[in-house]
């Protein structure tokens, strides 16, 4: 929410979809893994929750941010 609303003119987004880091933003399907890992959903959000949420915030800010 920072980003979209800082006024930069450039936001880059990296995620390495690291379920384990917390730093996913891909489709969530809950799942266990070998080792009793457990892969988790987004909840009441649903499986494209964050994408969702991030073609949002990009949209805000582009909004903000105004034409080139």
């Amino acid at each position: 929410m920072a980003a979209a609303n800082s006024g930069a003119s450039i936001i880059s987004i990296t995620s390495f979809n690291e379920w384990h880091e917390g730093t996913q933003i891909e489709n969530a399907i809950p799942k266990t893994i070998a080792g009793g890992y457990q892969y988790n959903d987004y909840g009441s959000l649903g499986p494209e929750g964050y994408l969702d949420l991030t073609r949002k915030l990009i949209e805000r800010w582009r909004d903000l941010r105004g034409p080139y």
